[in-house]
Parts: structure tokens; sequence; C-alpha cells
């Protein structure tokens, strides 16, 4: 299940807020660009959220197709991993 609304960058560009709900979690997201350009996965680091990417998600758009994510418990992200074994991650 996904759901959706716009968000306003810094540049105030409007890019849709999405989530996806996975195992257990759901998961936030923007999205802006092309989606038939070269896919670029942005993650945050702790303790931040997505919006530190606000500044350059516009720019990085121009050539690629961007998507930033919530880690699972930030921002818009809800739940937290069954566990936290990069295993349990690889194979879902």
């Amino acid at each position: 299940m996904t759901s959706s609304k716009s968000k306003p960058t810094a540049n105030d560009q409007q890019h849709p807020l999405e989530t996806i709900e996975y195992d257990g979690l759901t998961l936030g997201f923007l999205k802006a660009g092309n989606p038939d350009k070269p896919a670029l996965v942005l993650l945050h680091g702790w303790p931040q959220s997505k919006e530190v990417y606000d500044q350059v998600i516009d720019d990085l758009a121009v050539d690629h197709f961007v998507l930033a994510f919530d880690l699972p418990g930030i921002g818009d992200s809800r739940g937290a991993p069954k566990s936290a074994e990069k295993r349990t991650w690889q194979t879902s």
C-alpha cells in the first residue's frame, strides 16, 4: 500500500511525499525527477531525516530519478525492523 502528498523543498519545488508499507514498516520517501533516468537512492545518517537533501534534490533530479527515504522510525517512517541483521534485509 502506498500513499502520496506533496512537500515543497528548499527551492519551492513540489515533490510527492509517499509512503510504502513493507513487513510491518511504513517507509516515507520523496520522489523527484524523471523515472526514465538512472535512479539515485538517498539514505540519511543518524539523527537526520530525508529533509537533509532538500537543498540538493532538485539539482540531482535534473539527471536522475531521485528517491530520498526516511529510515525506519525517523521522519515520515514508522515502525522498527524485526531484525537489524544485514542478512535479514538482504533476503527480504
